[in-house]
């Protein structure tokens, strides 16, 4: 499964939606369906998963349409956005020849989410849990090069589909949650509203502070950053958990002299938690 063309993002879509995949191994076939992942050696079923719990999970939704499907929209409506994250944490880390397809290339898996779920897709992101899917993050992100934004629009700042690289997806429920999100309007490229938008924005209402980015160079291949709220400094630890804000960037950056200096710089409080490591 490590062949280069499963890195692709557009195999990956059509990986996961064919009912039955065939693959064309170096030394022998397999396959993979619903029911079962099998090979030439084991004809009858493979010991261990050919694909990921997350590949698989999304062909078993289809299995049990009417019960199953009804359990997750009626009692249960994060399982599948759980599901959405997974499969967003392996499609984010693949290739695309043509940027511009960041969401055109998953919005099948999109659209059969949203079938189940009845929820609203928002360029990458679901309307139900938007408060929590908003604070993704990218991977690595204390590496130059790590992540970059195309030179052409794709998708709201907001949105992970306006990276390329690697991310961690926002947790659909958040506890604690200091944002409400309270309007949201997008622009489509075409009448699908699981597809390319070429603009869109949200309104929020929540706490905003300004703030000022100081970089410590405590290792120097590893960017740190001071983090001022009214000239006093917040990212040292509180004396009581021992923990200190995360500055976790999109896109890597040097310094911030000129948005420093211009205050152009602000904050917006999203969750409050208690040493539970997660982005907020």
């Amino acid at each position: 499964m490590s062949a280069a063309v499963n890195k692709r993002a557009w195999v990956l879509q059509e990986r996961i939606l064919s009912p039955r995949v065939l693959h064309f191994g170096r030394h022998q076939l397999l396959w993979e369906c619903y029911e079962k992942d099998a090979a030439e050696a084991f004809p009858d079923g493979l010991p261990f998963p050919l694909t990921s719990q997350q590949h698989s999970g999304i062909k078993r939704l289809d299995t049990e349409v009417g019960q199953y499907s009804r359990l997750l929209k009626d009692q249960h409506p994060s399982a599948s956005h759980l599901l959405w994250r997974s499969i967003l944490q392996i499609y984010t880390a693949c290739k695309l020849s043509v940027p511009s397809d960041k969401l055109i290339a998953c919005s099948g898996i999109a659209r059969y989410v949203a079938n189940i779920t009845g929820d609203k897709y928002i360029a990458g992101l679901w309307r139900r849990y938007l408060e929590g899917e908003l604070l993704w993050c990218v991977e690595g992100n204390y590496r130059a090069g790590c992540s970059s934004r195309p030179h052409i629009y794709r998708a709201p700042t907001w949105s992970w589909a306006s990276i390329d690289g690697p991310i961690t997806p926002g947790l659909p429920r958040v506890q604690g949650s200091l944002i409400t999100v309270e309007e949201v309007h997008l622009d489509y490229e075409s009448m699908d509203t699981m597809a390319a938008v070429h603009s869109g924005w949200l309104r929020l209402r929540g706490v905003l502070k300004k703030l000022r980015l100081e970089r410590k160079d405590i290792i120097p291949q590893v960017p740190a950053w001071n983090m001022f709220l009214h000239d006093a400094n917040v990212s040292e630890p509180d004396g009581t958990s021992g923990t200190e804000p995360r500055i976790m960037l999109d896109v890597f950056q040097e310094k911030f002299d000129k948005e420093n200096m211009e205050s152009l710089l602000f904050c917006m409080p999203a969750r409050m938690s208690k040493g539970d490591g997660q982005v907020g």
